[in-house]
């Protein structure tokens, strides 16, 4: 690396023009990055889920509902409805609002003597006990109403929006007005109101998205300041590596803005991934040239010395951590996927930038000075730790061991993440609200089942009757809350048809009366069939709304549905829906976790032995076995669940965690070879580099600890285990890995040249 350190001082002026002009042409994608989080984030346009819930959202429309509830005393009273009905008129009115549901204006089909007549399920608030108790019976035997616009026990009631909303302008443009009506009711009638729907949920979390990025850009160069000026105590430090990060941020998000990929949650993970490679980075670089700086007064000879002592270790740790970062890219989760390659390209170009710019910008100021004052408090318990790894060596290991193993019990413990609410805080507002509409009415999830067959063929009774089983065999599944589907149309017109009789709520028995029911309804006016079948009757929809549920609960859901499908059904048939998408993510995160481990775990280990030798790779690969099994099993001690986030923390700590233990190796076989002492050899390499190695690891820990604010669960849990990961990690690279080198004879290298270098006398 010191042919390459002179390389970079030769043509510095060259390179930074070249990073200039990089700059400019990234730059011009900032303005296009976009925050999104739906179906498309997830899934590649090839993959058949994706395609078939596509094609779902494109033959129903209204699929996108928005559901708008809030708490009751009286529902029937004439308070309530006059609310209802100004309420339900003032949401026909918003922006991009094609229809409006509530209890005032649903329809009730009653039997006439000429056949059916449509009307209101509530037109008029009741006056009697028998008005109320008629009532009360229309909705209970109504399944389209009750659980979706009112809850079973009378206490909830809702209302249920379809928006026909395409791009974020005309999404902003309804919510904003929703929100703005919702907070004046509720300012002037004391109405807590609760929202949810897809439409919701993915504003939500854009919004906290873009909260997240105001805050996590600037913490990132705050930290990046605040971090070097603590270790250099010089104002002039600050400045490269602030640079170094803010330009690589912007190189990495503004290729995604050009490229037109999103931000999203996971992908957020590049924050605190480029912010602490570059400031680990250059960390190491200005500690090595302070120590070459005291050796020589000639500036440009001390950053060759410092390229040729620290340049090779600060390669392989960037090379380590874009491995582990860019396994990602072997996930079948799009998101998870291009935060792999992203991740990638973003270290790589913070690297570059940082070997640029701190070079050059620490020929501009004068070289520090290393005064002649007791050791600090640091070094002083760097080597309080030196002297204790060379009388306790096997309680070092003992103590790591047992860690090591109590922390693979939780292993077992692990599951997927099934429900999507945990991925937000319980302090939320969008999690409260799902919660509550979960809890007392039909939720915000759905298992959908498309029946596809012959022009007409959803007319036959036979078919209506197969949906119906269907529909009943689900609801024998607790988390189930309702399902709808033709048939409930189909007898509830055959009922109205024949005096309301209860015992005629059936199929008809010939095609004939089914297709004159069902065009008697059209004439009607009667609204919600083109919701379940369409136009050609040849594609019949079975929704299934369901609870929240654990993985294990929604996987057995959908197979037994399934199963019974295929048992019964001939026609093709096609599952999806929102429960769908998550078991199919659910199950790619399982993967995701383990591939890319492996991959990045056995790339990583041969570049250790490149660098250090086959023994020396092996070795060195033990101290970080620990903080990946440590974090590995507070997944599963800790509850968190596997989600697309901490699915992810594995492979980005494997490739972090190694590069104190790149450093520290790099410094005692340095060393061993001036002394031939392993002890020594141990001790001064904690003195060298232990300072650096802790103020990047504290970089570390509190540029993961950023997510900490996020209001997205997933993110704040990715933060956690990320920072306890690095800190775990240390304390392997400052106990456990210095012990295996004074017990396990690694190099064998001769004593060198008498040059020392600067280290705190103990």
């Amino acid at each position: 690396m010191r042919t390459f350190g002179q390389f970079i001082l030769r043509t510095r002026f060259a390179l930074v023009a070249l990073i200039a002009v990089i700059s400019v042409i990234l730059g011009r994608g900032l303005p296009r990055l976009e925050t999104k989080e739906d179906e498309t984030t997830w899934f590649s346009a090839s993959n058949p889920v994706l395609i078939d819930y596509k094609e779902f959202k494109g033959l129903f429309s209204a699929t996108n509902y928005t559901v708008v509830a809030w708490s009751v005393e009286d529902p029937f009273g004439p308070e309530e409805h006059r609310f209802t009905k100004t309420f339900t008129s003032e949401l026909e009115r918003l922006p991009h609002v094609e229809q409006v549901l509530s209890l005032v204006n649903a329809d009730h089909i009653r039997g006439t003597a000429d056949g059916i007549d449509i009307v209101p399920m509530m037109p008029e608030p009741t006056k009697s006990p028998d008005e109320r108790s008629a009532l009360m019976r229309r909705i209970a035997d109504n399944p389209l109403v009750t659980r979706h616009l009112l809850s079973d026990d009378h206490r909830t009631m809702a209302v249920v929006l379809d928006a026909q909303t395409r791009g974020k302008e005309e999404q902003g443009t309804f919510i904003t007005a929703l929100q703005e009506l919702t907070a004046r009711h509720q300012q002037s009638s004391g109405r807590a109101f609760h929202v949810g729907g897809e439409i919701i949920t993915n504003w939500e979390v854009e919004a906290m998205m873009q909260a997240d990025m105001k805050r996590f850009f600037p913490l990132s160069l705050l930290l990046t300041a605040l971090a070097t000026l603590a270790l250099f105590r010089r104002f002039s430090s600050v400045i490269w590596p602030v640079v170094s990060v803010s330009l690589g941020l912007g190189w990495t998000l503004g290729l995604k803005g050009l490229l037109g990929v999103p931000l999203t949650p996971v992908s957020s993970a590049l924050f605190a991934l480029i912010t602490t490679t570059g400031v680990a980075t250059a960390v190491h670089l200005m500690s090595h040239y302070r120590l070459e700086s005291a050796q020589t007064p000639d500036r440009a000879a001390a950053i060759v010395a410092t390229f040729e002592r620290a340049g090779k270790p600060c390669l392989f740790t960037a090379v380590t951590t874009m491995v582990g970062f860019g396994s990602l890219a072997t996930s079948s989760i799009l998101a998870v996927q291009n935060l792999g390659l992203f991740a990638a390209f973003g270290i790589v170009s913070v690297f570059f930038i940082s070997l640029v710019i701190v070079p050059t910008g620490l020929l501009l100021v004068p070289a520090p000075t290393i005064s002649n004052e007791q050791p600090s408090s640091l070094d002083r318990t760097l080597a309080a730790i030196g002297r204790y790894n060379v009388r306790h060596p096997k309680a070092v290991i003992l103590v790591f061991l047992a860690a090591t193993i109590i922390s693979a019990a939780g292993i077992p413990l692990i599951h997927v993440e099934g429900s999507m609410l945990r991925h937000f805080k319980e302090s939320t507002t969008i999690r409260k609200d799902a919660e509550f509409l979960d809890q007392h009415l039909a939720g915000v999830s759905s298992l959908e089942v498309l029946v596809r067959g012959a022009p007409g063929f959803a007319k036959e009774p036979e078919t209506l009757r197969k949906l119906d089983a269907l529909q009943r065999h689900a609801e024998e599944n607790a988390k189930v809350i309702s399902t709808s589907s033709l048939s409930d149309y189909v007898k509830l017109i055959n009922r109205a048809l024949r005096g309301d009789d209860a015992s005629q709520y059936v199929i008809p028995q010939t095609r004939q009366e089914v297709a004159q029911e069902l065009l008697l309804f059209e004439m009607s006016d009667g609204n919600g069939v083109e919701d379940v079948v369409n136009p050609e009757y040849d594609i019949a929809r079975v929704s299934i709304r369901t609870r929240q549920m654990n993985e294990r609960e929604r996987n057995a859901l959908i197979a037994d549905v399934q199963s019974h499908v295929q048992s019964s059904l001939g026609a093709k048939v096609t599952t999806t829906g929102f429960d769908i998408l998550t078991s199919t993510v659910s199950r790619a995160i399982s993967s995701t976790m383990i591939y890319s481990l492996l991959l990045a775990f056995a790339v990583i280990l041969v570049l250790m032995m490149v660098l250090f030798g086959i023994k020396g790779g092996l070795v060195s690969i033990i101290p970080n076995i620990f903080p990946i099994v440590a974090v590995i099993g507070l997944l599963g001690w800790g509850d968190f669940g596997l989600n697309a986030a901490t699915s992810i923390i594995a492979s980005v700590a494997i490739g972090i965690v190694v590069d104190d233990t790149i450093h520290y190796f790099t410094h005692f076989r340095h060393n061993l070879g001036l002394t031939d002492d392993p002890v020594v050899a141990m001790q001064r390499s904690l003195l060298d580099v232990g300072k650096a190695m802790t103020f990047t690891t504290i970089i570390l820990a509190l540029g993961f600890g950023i997510f900490l604010s996020s209001g997205l669960a997933i993110l704040s849990n990715f933060g956690l285990l990320a920072s306890l990961a690095v800190i775990m990690a240390l304390a392997a690279d400052l106990f456990l890995g210095p012990v295996l080198l004074i017990l396990i004879r690694v190099f064998r290298d001769k004593p060198q040249d008498n040059r020392t270098t600067f280290w705190p006398k103990s």
